[in-house]
């Protein structure tokens, strides 16, 4: 004879875990065109099976903050081709990667600025401004550089950081997204100038990461706004990568992308020519117009499409070999190309993160319902964690030592084990025999587990 058992019939829904993501927008090649950098992006996502997305909006801050404070291009205000994208995507999807793979392929062209230049694990914004000061406690810094690229695998690391307290970083990031003529921190004495900073910034994040540590205020009034929200799924996973040595095959891209970069330091202030001044004088009132007709936060998140929109312009204008150098005129093709790189891909982008049915929203409720049922008294729970456990197991059910050890590991009595198995029995949502099988007859009542606990439905 056997211990006795005790199954129900369905297993719940809910298991305690965040359920996926949806499929968000997709970032399509083609409206790069024959452009340079839409080339390169293309050739690392082939290559590497990571999103063209990922590999695009990490390629446009490096090379925007590589091309530093020579080029500047004025529309309602000076811009500089500084960008702040953030890699939004589930874990392990490929955020990373893309990041790293666009660095393989530039490190031919760019080469040591790479390494020296991208930095990680910054823990306060003394040190940001540091690594771009040009004066330390009043005397000059050797070798001073202004470019930098802030790179976060984790963004809610950097808010952490800037939770700790002293110099914002954020503040600071703030300040450098609009290119000032300095920055500046002072500390125990300790003083730090920086002239001309030139930051870019690339961070990846999880949906659940932005759902437990970006404040909905922060949409509005911090970084948050200054960034270009960047959905991104890997394309292809790929056991294996390409292997060392993979971007020797593009020697082609590196001359172009070498040639673009040795014109560009020729270039101070662009402009505009005739027709793509009266293109961009009619769509930026109509950019900011839209931006208006957005739910709260996502006003505040569009409404910087007029400040984002001319630094794309900037860098595609510049690094487009299919003009004749120098290239210092911003045409109709790049602001049609920038626009729509927003419209068909950003904003969607935004939406899909931050908006009333986006993914950062399903999170927050999801963790919402667990803190709920983690609210209700232990019986409750453990009533519902028997009745999971026994949904799982089926018509296979469960005997009173699998209860004990496997569902509770030994941490409830038998006792209140027993005091749970009659609750159910006695509700007629499971079934309890003694014997080498169930007993056959009339499926059991289906049972469905909510955040309020356990309902039946007929």
């Amino acid at each position: 004879m056997t211990e006795d058992a005790l199954s129900v019939a369905v297993a719940p829904s809910m298991n305690g875990a965040d359920p996926p993501p949806r499929a968000g927008p997709r970032m399509d090649p083609e409206t790069m065109g024959a452009h340079l950098l839409g080339d390169i992006a293309v050739t690392v996502s082939d290559v590497t099976g990571v999103a063209y997305a990922g590999a695009w909006g990490s390629l446009m801050v490096t090379v925007g903050t590589y091309l530093g404070r020579g080029p500047s291009l004025r529309a309602a205000g000076e811009h500089h081709a500084v960008i702040f994208t953030a890699l939004v995507g589930r874990s392990a999807g490929g955020k990373g990667y893309a990041h790293a793979s666009v660095v393989d392929l530039l490190e031919p062209t760019m080469g040591e600025w790479l390494s020296e230049r991208i930095t990680t694990g910054i823990n306060s914004g003394e040190v940001l401004v540091d690594l771009v000061a040009d004066e330390l406690d009043g005397d000059a810094v050797d070798g001073h550089d202004h470019r930098l690229v802030l790179h976060e695998q984790e963004l809610s690391r950097l808010i952490k950081v800037d939770h700790r307290g002293g110099t914002s970083i954020f503040a600071l990031l703030r300040e450098a997204y609009d290119s000032p003529a300095r920055l500046q921190t002072q500390s125990r004495g300790r003083k730090a100038v920086a002239r001309n900073p030139h930051i870019g910034m690339a961070v990846h994040v999880t949906p659940a990461d932005l759902a437990a540590h970006v404040d909905p205020a922060d949409l509005r009034n911090g970084v948050a706004n200054r960034i270009m929200w960047c959905w991104v799924e890997m394309e292809e996973f790929r056991a294996f990568g390409p292997g060392p040595g993979w971007c020797a095959s593009y020697g082609h891209l590196h001359s172009r992308l070498a040639q673009v970069l040795a014109d560009a330091r020729l270039v101070t202030e662009m402009e505009w020519s005739s027709a793509a001044r009266a293109m961009w004088d009619r769509e930026a009132p109509r950019l900011h117009a839209a931006a208006a007709h957005h739910p709260d936060p996502l006003d505040a998140l569009m409404a910087r499409a007029t400040t984002v929109i001319p630094r794309l312009c900037l860098v595609l204008a510049i690094t487009d070999d299919r003009w004749p150098a120098p290239r210092r005129t911003v045409h109709e093709v790049h602001i049609a190309t920038a626009i729509d790189i927003w419209e068909s891909y950003v904003e969607p982008s935004t939406i899909h993160v931050w908006g009333a049915g986006g993914v950062v929203v399903a999170m927050r409720q999801s963790q919402a319902e667990r803190d709920e049922v983690e609210s209700e008294p232990p019986w409750k729970r453990r009533f519902a964690k028997l009745h999971a456990a026994l949904c799982v197991a089926g018509r296979s059910g469960l005997t009173r030592r699998q209860i004990l050890h496997d569902v509770f590991s030994g941490h409830v009595r038998a006792t209140e084990v027993q005091s749970l198995i009659a609750q159910l029995t006695k509700d007629g949502w499971a079934q309890e025999w003694d014997g080498e099988a169930p007993p056959q007859g009339p499926r059991p009542t289906v049972v469905v587990v909510t955040n309020l606990g356990v309902e039946m439905r007929s």
